[in-house]
């Protein structure tokens, strides 16, 4: 049981855009009952986010089931800011339980959880860089 649980990627969305001295730009919070205008392909990620665990934000989160396949993508939104800051807990299984930025449909930035197995339910906070497509249409895929 505890080697599942490692793999499970949990994501608390606060998908912020933000830059030092500039008003940050929500993206998502996922405090409704579904994803909204993001796209669920596959089954891990059930039918919306759910009730949090924690050190998150808010009422809810994103919770994928590692025993299941799918992504979420988020509808594309313009960088406005060079960074992207949310909160991530889980595994560290690159390419298989990662968050990332599409920028013109491929993977430009990916980033895991922690792979903390006694701790996998803590969420840290993490940040893309977006200095290089700031201004661009990205996507976030989980």
């Amino acid at each position: 049981m505890k080697k599942s649980l490692q793999y499970l990627l949990i994501l608390n969305i606060l998908l912020m855009i933000t830059t030092c001295g500039q008003k940050d730009i929500l993206i998502q919070d996922f405090e409704s009952s579904n994803y909204g205008e993001w796209k669920a392909d596959g089954e891990s990620f059930g039918s919306g986010p759910v009730k949090k665990i924690r050190g998150a934000i808010g009422e809810k989160l994103v919770l994928a089931n590692p025993l299941l396949t799918g992504t979420l993508i988020s509808p594309a939104f313009k960088a406005e800011r060079r960074y992207l800051v949310f909160l991530l807990g889980g595994g560290n299984s690159p390419g298989q339980l990662c968050v990332t930025i599409l920028h013109e449909g491929k993977v430009i930035q990916s980033i895991t959880g922690n792979d903390n197995v006694n701790n996998f339910r803590i969420l840290e906070w993490r940040f893309f860089d977006l200095k290089e497509v700031r201004g661009d249409e990205i996507q976030i895929q989980i």
